[in-house]
């Protein structure tokens, strides 16, 4: 039924898609049953084709939003790839500060699942909009978090530079990066150590030989 709706996006038009398929749209987002929700993530480009990525984007990230808060952390690690779909779609002058909240906010995230495909999101945003925008508009607040109180945040922000380190110029991850996790190495905590060694580890391959 799910996917039968949504091809009927191309048939009945623009407007009608807008006035009865949309709002059958953000409902079957947030359906309990796991199967509906996959297939209404698999077929949104039928809708997006019919309303345009830019329309359908702002009407769903407030759906996307809700989605990203919701008690089932399934529905929230689902979300990502919904959130990136949009965002890859548009040009990052609309990726606003709310978005970009939106986005680090998975790595905050109290289910490791979805942590995990908020590093994956981060390191996608960044590689698709180039690494120069994303150290100036998201790599700021990424920082932060280093010197966060919760030690299970300073141990995600570590596995997150794993991730991200690589998609990075060299100078940014030398200058910014490197001091930030080389200070979690005496971390009062032995896992947010431990994770600080990892990621040491990997810089290195990251940085230039010379240094």
């Amino acid at each position: 039924m799910a996917a039968s709706i949504l091809y009927l996006c191309k048939v009945i038009g623009k407007k009608n898609t807008t006035d009865l398929i949309l709002p059958k749209f953000l409902q079957l987002l947030k359906d309990d049953d796991e199967q509906v929700r996959l297939t209404i993530f698999k077929n949104v480009g039928l809708i997006c084709d019919a309303l345009g990525v830019e329309a359908l984007s702002q009407t769903t990230m407030p759906a996307l939003n809700e989605l990203a808060t919701h008690t089932n952390w399934r529905i929230r690690a689902e979300s990502v790839s919904l959130f990136f779909y949009f965002i890859s779609r548009s040009p990052k002058e609309l990726m606003d500060d709310k978005q970009i909240k939106l986005a680090i906010d998975y790595i905050r995230d109290r289910a490791f699942s979805v942590r995990k495909e908020g590093m994956k999101l981060l390191t996608n945003i960044c590689k698709h909009f180039e690494s120069a925008w994303f150290e100036k508009a998201v790599m700021p607040k990424l920082l932060n978090i280093f010197k966060a109180t919760s030690y299970l945040q300073r141990e995600t922000i570590l596995l997150t530079m794993e991730h991200l380190m690589p998609a990075l110029s060299q100078e940014y991850v030398f200058k910014y990066i490197y001091p930030s996790v080389k200070d979690l190495a005496s971390d009062e905590v032995e896992n947010v150590r431990l994770s600080s060694i990892t990621a040491l580890r990997e810089l290195i391959d990251v940085l230039p030989k010379e240094k």
